[in-house]
Protein backbone atom coordinates (compact mmCIF):
# COMPACT_ATOMS: atom_id res chain seq x y z
CA UNK A 1 0.00 0.00 0.00
CA UNK A 2 2.56 2.54 -1.01
CA UNK A 3 1.05 5.72 -2.24
CA UNK A 4 1.95 9.39 -2.35
CA UNK A 5 0.65 10.05 1.18
CA UNK A 6 2.74 7.28 2.69
CA UNK A 7 5.84 8.70 1.04
CA UNK A 8 5.17 12.17 2.55
CA UNK A 9 4.51 10.72 6.02
CA UNK A 10 7.64 8.59 5.82
CA UNK A 11 9.78 11.58 4.84
CA UNK A 12 8.25 13.73 7.58
CA UNK A 13 9.00 11.07 10.16
CA UNK A 14 12.54 10.78 8.87
CA UNK A 15 13.04 14.54 8.92
CA UNK A 16 11.56 14.82 12.42
CA UNK A 17 13.94 12.11 13.61
CA UNK A 18 16.90 13.86 11.97
CA UNK A 19 16.03 17.10 13.72
CA UNK A 20 15.41 15.51 17.12
CA UNK A 21 18.73 13.66 16.95
CA UNK A 22 20.90 16.50 15.66
CA UNK A 23 19.39 19.81 16.80
CA UNK A 24 21.06 19.56 20.19
CA UNK A 25 24.56 19.95 18.75
CA UNK A 26 23.56 21.94 15.66
CA UNK A 27 25.28 25.11 14.50
CA UNK A 28 23.60 28.23 13.19
CA UNK A 29 24.76 27.32 9.70
CA UNK A 30 23.16 23.88 9.94
CA UNK A 31 19.87 25.34 11.21
CA UNK A 32 19.80 27.80 8.31
CA UNK A 33 20.20 24.87 5.89
CA UNK A 34 17.27 23.06 7.55
CA UNK A 35 15.20 26.26 7.49
CA UNK A 36 15.89 26.74 3.79
CA UNK A 37 14.90 23.11 3.12
CA UNK A 38 11.64 23.52 5.07
CA UNK A 39 10.71 26.68 3.16
CA UNK A 40 11.78 25.50 -0.28
CA UNK A 41 10.18 22.07 0.03
CA UNK A 42 7.15 23.47 1.86
CA UNK A 43 7.55 20.97 4.67
CA UNK A 44 4.66 21.40 7.12
CA UNK A 45 5.88 22.95 10.34
CA UNK A 46 2.96 22.00 12.59
CA UNK A 47 4.13 18.38 13.12
CA UNK A 48 7.62 19.66 13.91
CA UNK A 49 6.31 21.84 16.75
CA UNK A 50 6.45 18.74 18.94
CA UNK A 51 10.20 19.44 19.12
CA UNK A 52 9.40 22.31 21.49
CA UNK A 53 8.44 19.62 24.03
CA UNK A 54 11.84 17.95 23.84
CA UNK A 55 14.47 18.51 26.51
CA UNK A 56 17.08 21.23 26.29
CA UNK A 57 19.06 21.93 24.16
CA UNK A 58 16.91 20.36 21.39
CA UNK A 59 13.86 22.50 22.22
CA UNK A 60 15.89 25.72 22.42
CA UNK A 61 17.68 25.04 19.16
CA UNK A 62 14.35 24.27 17.51
CA UNK A 63 13.02 27.65 18.63
CA UNK A 64 16.13 29.18 17.02
CA UNK A 65 15.37 27.21 13.84
CA UNK A 66 11.86 28.66 13.90
CA UNK A 67 13.48 32.10 14.06
CA UNK A 68 15.51 31.25 10.96
CA UNK A 69 12.28 30.17 9.22
CA UNK A 70 10.59 33.39 10.23
CA UNK A 71 13.52 35.41 8.93
CA UNK A 72 13.50 33.55 5.59
CA UNK A 73 9.79 33.87 4.96
CA UNK A 74 7.80 35.88 7.54
CA UNK A 75 4.56 35.68 5.54
CA UNK A 76 4.72 31.90 5.42
CA UNK A 77 5.57 31.76 9.13
CA UNK A 78 2.87 34.21 10.34
CA UNK A 79 0.01 31.63 10.50
CA UNK A 80 1.97 29.73 13.17
CA UNK A 81 2.27 32.74 15.46
CA UNK A 82 -1.06 32.46 17.28
CA UNK A 83 -0.30 28.87 18.32
CA UNK A 84 3.31 29.67 19.23
CA UNK A 85 2.32 32.79 21.16
CA UNK A 86 -0.62 31.26 23.01
CA UNK A 87 1.45 28.19 23.87
CA UNK A 88 4.21 30.25 25.50
CA UNK A 89 3.16 29.14 29.00
CA UNK A 90 3.08 25.46 28.06
CA UNK A 91 6.61 25.07 26.72
CA UNK A 92 9.73 24.87 28.82
CA UNK A 93 12.21 26.46 26.43
CA UNK A 94 14.97 28.65 27.80
CA UNK A 95 14.36 32.28 26.77
CA UNK A 96 11.22 31.40 24.81
CA UNK A 97 10.05 34.96 25.45
CA UNK A 98 12.96 36.18 23.31
CA UNK A 99 11.96 33.85 20.48
CA UNK A 100 8.31 34.89 20.62
CA UNK A 101 9.22 38.59 20.66
CA UNK A 102 11.58 38.03 17.71
CA UNK A 103 8.91 36.21 15.69
CA UNK A 104 6.36 38.96 16.39
CA UNK A 105 8.96 41.53 15.39
CA UNK A 106 9.90 39.78 12.14
CA UNK A 107 6.48 38.52 11.00
CA UNK A 108 4.16 41.06 12.60
CA UNK A 109 1.37 40.44 15.05
CA UNK A 110 -1.60 38.49 13.68
CA UNK A 111 -4.93 40.24 14.27
CA UNK A 112 -6.39 37.38 16.31
CA UNK A 113 -3.77 37.85 19.06
CA UNK A 114 -3.10 41.60 18.75
CA UNK A 115 -4.49 42.66 22.12
CA UNK A 116 -2.86 39.94 24.19
CA UNK A 117 0.41 40.16 22.24
CA UNK A 118 0.68 43.93 22.63
CA UNK A 119 0.06 43.61 26.38
CA UNK A 120 2.71 40.88 26.64
CA UNK A 121 5.26 42.87 24.62
CA UNK A 122 4.80 45.90 26.89
CA UNK A 123 5.15 43.63 29.92
CA UNK A 124 8.44 42.24 28.60
CA UNK A 125 9.68 45.71 27.68
CA UNK A 126 9.10 47.02 31.21
CA UNK A 127 10.13 43.95 33.24
CA UNK A 128 13.58 44.47 34.83
CA UNK A 129 14.21 40.70 34.84
CA UNK A 130 13.75 40.32 31.07
CA UNK A 131 16.87 40.13 28.91
CA UNK A 132 17.63 43.09 26.67
CA UNK A 133 17.26 41.10 23.41
CA UNK A 134 13.63 40.36 24.31
CA UNK A 135 13.10 44.03 25.16
CA UNK A 136 14.60 45.13 21.82
CA UNK A 137 12.41 42.77 19.78
CA UNK A 138 9.39 43.84 21.85
CA UNK A 139 10.13 47.52 21.22
CA UNK A 140 10.46 46.94 17.47
CA UNK A 141 7.24 44.94 17.27
CA UNK A 142 5.38 47.56 19.30
CA UNK A 143 6.76 50.35 17.12
CA UNK A 144 5.37 48.60 14.05
CA UNK A 145 1.98 48.32 15.76
CA UNK A 146 2.03 52.09 16.28
CA UNK A 147 1.72 52.48 12.52
CA UNK A 148 -1.56 50.58 12.65
CA UNK A 149 -2.70 52.02 15.99
CA UNK A 150 -1.15 55.48 16.43
CA UNK A 151 -2.64 55.78 19.94
CA UNK A 152 -0.09 53.15 21.08
CA UNK A 153 2.66 55.67 20.38
CA UNK A 154 2.25 57.56 23.64
CA UNK A 155 2.31 54.34 25.65
CA UNK A 156 5.42 53.13 23.83
CA UNK A 157 7.07 56.53 24.35
CA UNK A 158 6.44 56.28 28.11
CA UNK A 159 7.74 52.70 28.23
CA UNK A 160 10.93 53.57 26.33
CA UNK A 161 11.53 56.62 28.51
CA UNK A 162 11.02 54.42 31.58
CA UNK A 163 13.81 52.14 30.35
CA UNK A 164 16.41 54.93 30.12
CA UNK A 165 19.54 53.99 32.01
CA UNK A 166 18.25 50.52 32.83
CA UNK A 167 19.68 48.58 29.86
CA UNK A 168 22.67 48.38 27.52
CA UNK A 169 24.05 51.17 25.36
CA UNK A 170 22.73 49.39 22.28
CA UNK A 171 19.23 49.39 23.76
CA UNK A 172 19.59 53.06 24.68
CA UNK A 173 20.49 53.85 21.05
CA UNK A 174 17.51 51.82 19.84
CA UNK A 175 15.23 53.66 22.25
CA UNK A 176 16.49 57.05 21.09
CA UNK A 177 15.99 56.04 17.45
CA UNK A 178 12.45 54.77 18.07
CA UNK A 179 11.54 57.81 20.16
CA UNK A 180 12.66 60.09 17.32
CA UNK A 181 10.46 58.18 14.86
CA UNK A 182 7.39 58.15 17.11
Amino acid sequence: MLNGNYHIIFNMESFFKELSQHLGESTGECRKIWAKKIVEERIPIAPLLELLKEKSPVNSRFSWLLGDLCELNPDWFRPLLPELFLGRHRVNVLHYDRSVARWLNLAGIPEEIEGEAVDQLFEWLLDPKIKVATKAHSAHALFRMCKKYPELGSELRLALEDQRGKNTDAFRRLSVKLLRML
